[in-house]
Protein backbone atom coordinates (compact mmCIF):
# COMPACT_ATOMS: atom_id res chain seq x y z
CA UNK A 1 0.00 0.00 0.00
CA UNK A 2 2.21 2.68 1.01
CA UNK A 3 6.01 3.41 2.04
CA UNK A 4 6.75 4.72 5.83
CA UNK A 5 9.64 6.28 6.92
CA UNK A 6 8.15 5.11 10.76
CA UNK A 7 6.99 1.81 9.55
CA UNK A 8 4.86 -0.22 12.10
CA UNK A 9 6.90 -3.84 13.47
CA UNK A 10 5.71 -7.52 13.02
CA UNK A 11 6.87 -9.29 16.47
CA UNK A 12 6.29 -13.34 16.47
CA UNK A 13 6.73 -15.26 18.95
CA UNK A 14 6.40 -19.15 19.60
CA UNK A 15 4.83 -20.18 23.29
CA UNK A 16 3.91 -23.35 24.49
CA UNK A 17 3.06 -24.42 20.37
CA UNK A 18 1.26 -21.08 19.45
CA UNK A 19 2.17 -18.76 17.56
CA UNK A 20 1.73 -15.01 18.74
CA UNK A 21 1.43 -11.81 16.42
CA UNK A 22 2.21 -8.66 18.00
CA UNK A 23 1.57 -5.30 15.41
CA UNK A 24 3.34 -2.85 16.91
CA UNK A 25 2.75 0.80 16.44
CA UNK A 26 5.60 2.73 15.54
CA UNK A 27 4.09 5.42 13.43
CA UNK A 28 2.47 8.08 15.04
CA UNK A 29 2.97 11.80 14.90
CA UNK A 30 3.44 13.79 17.83
CA UNK A 31 0.72 16.78 17.00
CA UNK A 32 -1.85 14.18 16.30
CA UNK A 33 -1.44 12.80 20.31
CA UNK A 34 -1.42 16.57 21.25
CA UNK A 35 -4.52 16.59 19.96
CA UNK A 36 -5.99 13.84 21.22
CA UNK A 37 -5.02 14.49 24.36
CA UNK A 38 -6.49 18.10 24.20
CA UNK A 39 -9.83 16.90 22.77
CA UNK A 40 -10.29 13.82 25.66
CA UNK A 41 -9.60 16.54 28.41
CA UNK A 42 -11.61 19.10 27.27
CA UNK A 43 -14.93 17.21 26.61
CA UNK A 44 -15.19 16.98 30.45
CA UNK A 45 -13.15 19.36 31.89
CA UNK A 46 -14.87 22.57 30.32
CA UNK A 47 -18.74 21.12 31.06
CA UNK A 48 -17.29 20.85 34.98
CA UNK A 49 -15.38 24.33 35.05
CA UNK A 50 -18.29 25.62 33.41
CA UNK A 51 -20.47 24.19 36.04
CA UNK A 52 -18.55 25.02 38.90
CA UNK A 53 -17.50 28.46 37.73
CA UNK A 54 -21.19 29.42 36.93
CA UNK A 55 -22.88 27.94 39.62
CA UNK A 56 -25.47 26.11 37.05
CA UNK A 57 -27.97 24.29 38.68
CA UNK A 58 -27.74 20.13 38.10
CA UNK A 59 -30.81 19.06 36.07
CA UNK A 60 -31.26 16.29 34.45
CA UNK A 61 -30.22 17.71 31.10
CA UNK A 62 -26.80 18.23 32.98
CA UNK A 63 -26.08 14.91 33.98
CA UNK A 64 -26.79 14.11 30.05
CA UNK A 65 -24.68 16.91 29.09
CA UNK A 66 -21.52 15.66 31.21
CA UNK A 67 -22.40 11.86 30.54
CA UNK A 68 -22.24 12.98 27.09
CA UNK A 69 -18.95 14.47 27.45
CA UNK A 70 -17.77 11.50 29.20
CA UNK A 71 -18.21 9.41 26.50
CA UNK A 72 -16.60 11.92 24.04
CA UNK A 73 -13.54 12.26 26.59
CA UNK A 74 -13.42 8.60 26.54
CA UNK A 75 -13.31 7.79 22.90
CA UNK A 76 -10.53 10.39 22.31
CA UNK A 77 -9.26 8.82 24.93
CA UNK A 78 -8.64 5.63 23.77
CA UNK A 79 -8.05 6.79 19.62
CA UNK A 80 -4.96 8.91 21.92
CA UNK A 81 -3.92 5.36 23.41
CA UNK A 82 -4.26 3.83 20.25
CA UNK A 83 -2.54 6.02 18.31
CA UNK A 84 0.86 6.39 20.62
CA UNK A 85 0.62 2.61 21.90
CA UNK A 86 -1.76 0.36 20.22
CA UNK A 87 -1.13 -3.38 19.91
CA UNK A 88 -2.64 -5.74 17.67
CA UNK A 89 -2.28 -9.39 18.70
CA UNK A 90 -3.06 -12.31 16.80
CA UNK A 91 -2.63 -15.86 18.08
CA UNK A 92 -2.28 -18.92 16.45
CA UNK A 93 -3.14 -22.00 18.30
CA UNK A 94 -3.66 -25.58 16.84
CA UNK A 95 -6.89 -25.08 15.25
CA UNK A 96 -8.01 -21.58 16.78
CA UNK A 97 -7.71 -17.72 16.23
CA UNK A 98 -7.57 -14.99 18.71
CA UNK A 99 -7.30 -11.76 18.26
CA UNK A 100 -7.29 -8.90 20.61
CA UNK A 101 -6.27 -5.05 20.53
CA UNK A 102 -4.04 -3.98 23.71
CA UNK A 103 -4.34 -0.06 24.58
CA UNK A 104 -1.69 -0.26 27.13
CA UNK A 105 -4.03 0.71 30.03
CA UNK A 106 -7.35 -1.20 28.42
CA UNK A 107 -7.09 -4.46 26.26
CA UNK A 108 -10.17 -5.78 24.17
CA UNK A 109 -10.73 -9.76 23.26
CA UNK A 110 -12.56 -11.11 19.88
CA UNK A 111 -13.90 -14.27 20.01
CA UNK A 112 -11.75 -17.07 19.47
CA UNK A 113 -12.45 -18.28 15.92
CA UNK A 114 -12.25 -21.98 15.55
CA UNK A 115 -10.57 -23.13 11.71
CA UNK A 116 -9.09 -25.89 9.62
CA UNK A 117 -7.05 -23.78 7.20
CA UNK A 118 -5.50 -20.29 7.76
CA UNK A 119 -3.89 -18.43 4.46
CA UNK A 120 -2.42 -15.32 4.72
CA UNK A 121 -2.71 -12.25 2.49
CA UNK A 122 -1.67 -8.42 1.47
CA UNK A 123 -3.15 -5.79 -0.56
CA UNK A 124 -1.79 -4.08 -3.65
CA UNK A 125 -4.31 -1.78 -5.38
CA UNK A 126 -6.92 -2.82 -3.57
CA UNK A 127 -6.65 -6.33 -4.76
CA UNK A 128 -5.62 -9.24 -2.33
CA UNK A 129 -3.01 -10.96 -3.29
CA UNK A 130 -1.55 -14.40 -1.17
CA UNK A 131 1.10 -14.15 0.46
CA UNK A 132 4.42 -16.39 -1.10
CA UNK A 133 8.07 -16.21 -1.35
CA UNK A 134 7.98 -16.46 -4.75
CA UNK A 135 6.41 -12.35 -4.39
CA UNK A 136 9.51 -11.22 -1.55
CA UNK A 137 11.50 -9.35 -4.61
CA UNK A 138 8.16 -7.59 -6.18
CA UNK A 139 7.19 -6.42 -2.99
CA UNK A 140 10.07 -5.61 -0.71
CA UNK A 141 9.90 -1.89 -0.39
CA UNK A 142 6.08 -1.80 -0.05
CA UNK A 143 3.80 -2.20 3.34
CA UNK A 144 0.05 -3.43 3.88
CA UNK A 145 -2.09 -4.23 6.05
CA UNK A 146 -2.08 -8.40 6.89
CA UNK A 147 -5.25 -10.36 6.14
CA UNK A 148 -5.66 -13.75 7.44
CA UNK A 149 -8.34 -16.37 5.79
CA UNK A 150 -9.56 -18.38 8.60
CA UNK A 151 -11.50 -20.83 6.85
CA UNK A 152 -14.31 -18.43 4.95
CA UNK A 153 -13.93 -15.54 7.27
CA UNK A 154 -11.48 -12.89 6.47
CA UNK A 155 -9.33 -10.94 9.02
CA UNK A 156 -7.26 -7.90 8.54
CA UNK A 157 -5.10 -5.96 10.30
CA UNK A 158 -5.17 -2.53 11.14
CA UNK A 159 -1.75 -1.26 10.59
CA UNK A 160 0.26 -1.76 7.40
CA UNK A 161 3.48 -3.60 7.94
CA UNK A 162 6.06 -4.25 5.61
CA UNK A 163 4.81 -6.98 3.11
CA UNK A 164 8.23 -8.95 3.31
CA UNK A 165 7.07 -9.87 6.86
CA UNK A 166 3.77 -10.96 6.08
CA UNK A 167 5.55 -13.06 3.41
CA UNK A 168 8.28 -14.63 5.80
CA UNK A 169 5.18 -14.75 8.31
CA UNK A 170 3.59 -17.00 5.79
CA UNK A 171 6.09 -19.07 5.16
CA UNK A 172 6.56 -19.75 8.63
CA UNK A 173 3.26 -20.74 9.37
CA UNK A 174 3.83 -22.92 6.29
CA UNK A 175 6.84 -24.43 7.74
CA UNK A 176 5.48 -25.39 11.43
CA UNK A 177 2.18 -25.78 11.14
CA UNK A 178 -0.16 -28.25 8.77
CA UNK A 179 -3.19 -26.43 8.90
CA UNK A 180 -2.09 -23.36 6.41
CA UNK A 181 -4.05 -23.48 3.30
CA UNK A 182 -1.78 -23.86 -0.25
Amino acid sequence: MSSNSKINSLRIKQIKGALKIRLINNAYHKSAIFLLALFSLSFIVVPLVIILTLKIEITFWTIISLFLGFLCSRYFFKLLLWNKYGEEIFIIEEHKFKVSYNYKIIKENRPTIPFKIIQLFFYEDGVMIEADSTKMKKYKDKCSIIVFAVDETYISSIKEVPVIEIIKLSHRIKRDYSYIGT
